[in-house]
């Protein structure tokens, strides 16, 4: 008897250290997996030992067994509680941005159509004035542009209306096409307080209000932090007295992103109209700033005020948004050209490309590939024949009916452009 008691305490304690390691002590007698229970002593002492390896063994396995179901279970919560948010973020058509699987429908570029509506002078909080002619827009979008891009790109809607249910009804007449809303604050220019007298127009006065904000948010507000415009690689700003004649045939986002251009225009000219000063302010930001290497030709052509068209523009927001394009345009913001002359964000998108990039950079969509009408005139898109140096690419790249080029080593055709270029990066 002692000498099973031996045993016993000597089994127990061997097994009682293996199964805090997640061990069972091996048993002194099995066969084929079943214990034999003898009446042997030898059999006695493994079933007296037994009672107490199972009560060791379960005890401590019970508590692991808590401590598991306890983790398995906060994590289910975890996971259950972050499904609503998945949902939400497919479905809403709010104020923020969508997931990148939502919102560009497994497309390799991050896309967006902008439209700007804010009021008139004095402003209109609740956008009616444009109601009906935003309802018009979004009909002809959807049958010229969206239809044939497949719905793959959002519409957003930057706007000063606090009026839900013209943004429900504005939603309904824009499906299949995704809306997003944003109701965008116009803050005032951080020199104004100082500088009070810079901010009073003198020149083309016709143009009240709205128009001079309208060109503060396309000409800097828009890239500024706390922009929902930094959601995506590139925006298409189209006017919404722009109507489409005829159903888009290639896909404007993706030819931007072929090409790695940064702008991308329908109608270049020369106007030199509410540009008081701003050749001057050019001039001297230069001076100020004698690390920006300007070719002369370039700096001629802004001498000679030539300009992107405004109504149709594309651009490429991380340029735009880049903190060494963002300073130049904070300085033009808070010089006050804009209130005081209208400088308009035709002008300054060309000068941003003249003084931060290259002209090869930019693309000409012309007539064959847009065609459009600005209220009754029909626009008809014409190429930047200048500046152009030797060192550099000495034409953009221009798109017609016959050609063929090689965008990042990637051969485009007419029938490609045709295939809306859905190809291209797949």
């Amino acid at each position: 008897m002692e000498k099973n008691k031996h045993n016993i305490q000597l089994f127990s304690t061997k097994l009682s250290r293996s199964t805090s390691h997640f061990k069972v002590a091996r048993p002194p007698y099995r066969s084929t997996g079943t214990v034999r229970l003898g009446r042997t002593r030898r059999g006695l002492a493994w079933r007296r030992s037994s009672v107490l390896w199972e009560s060791s063994f379960s005890g401590k396995m019970r508590k692991h067994v808590k401590w598991l179901v306890g983790f398995l279970g906060i994590s289910i919560v975890v996971i259950l509680s972050l499904i609503p948010l998945k949902i939400l973020s497919i479905n809403t058509q709010g104020f923020k941005a969508h997931s990148e699987t939502t919102m560009f429908h497994n497309t390799p570029v991050r896309g967006v159509f902008l439209l700007l509506v804010i009021g008139n002078d004095p402003p209109e909080s609740t956008g009616s004035k444009y109601v009906t002619e935003l309802h018009r827009f979004l009909k002809n979008f959807n049958d010229k542009v969206s239809s044939h891009l497949n719905f793959a790109y959002p519409v957003l809607i930057l706007h000063d209306s606090q009026n839900q249910s013209i943004i429900r009804d504005l939603q309904t007449t824009a499906k299949p096409t995704s809306l997003r809303f944003h109701r965008i604050q116009i803050p005032p220019e951080e020199s104004r307080a100082k500088y009070p007298d810079r901010f009073i127009p003198q020149h083309c006065t016709e143009y009240k209000s709205g128009y001079r904000n309208m060109n503060r948010i396309f000409s800097r507000l828009m890239f500024e932090k706390n922009s929902p415009l930094l959601d995506y690689e590139y925006w298409f700003r189209i006017d919404l007295d722009v109507r489409f004649k005829t159903q888009i045939q290639f896909d404007p986002f993706m030819v931007m992103k072929a090409g790695d251009y940064l702008f991308g225009y329908h109608i270049c000219s020369m106007h030199s109209g509410c540009q008081h000063g701003f050749i001057e302010f050019v001039h001297e930001y230069l001076q100020s700033n004698r690390n920006l290497n300007v070719t002369p030709s370039a700096l001629a052509a802004i001498d000679n005020s030539m300009l992107f068209y405004g109504n149709l523009g594309l651009g490429n927001v991380k340029f735009f948004s880049s903190e060494r394009v963002l300073k130049y345009l904070r300085n033009i913001d808070n010089n006050g050209g804009i209130w005081r002359e209208r400088w308009g964000d035709q002008h300054i998108y060309f000068s941003v490309i003249s003084i931060f990039s290259h002209f090869d950079k930019t693309i000409h969509l012309g007539s064959a590939f847009l065609n459009v009408r600005h209220k009754t005139a029909v626009l008809n898109g014409k190429a930047c024949m200048q500046p152009f140096d030797s060192v550099r690419t000495p034409e953009p790249l221009f798109l017609n009916n016959t050609s063929q080029y090689t965008l990042n080593n990637i051969s485009i055709t007419t029938q490609t452009l045709q295939n809306g270029f859905h190809s291209l990066l797949t």
